[in-house]
């Protein structure tokens, strides 16, 4: 939810995302001002050190 928040390619969307919400009515000025990178890690194999 933060990544939507922040994300400026998302700017068009934040009233269809948020406008019902409290954030959404009265937002911080930092919203959709940021480049956000998503990771995923899910699919990461990690074997134990030792």
């Amino acid at each position: 939810m933060l990544a939507h928040y922040y994300d400026v390619n998302l700017k068009d969307r934040f009233d269809e995302l948020f406008g019902r919400t409290d954030i959404g009515r009265n937002p911080t000025p930092l919203r959709n001002s940021f480049l956000v990178l998503t990771f995923d890690f899910s699919t990461v194999q990690a074997e134990a050190a030792g």
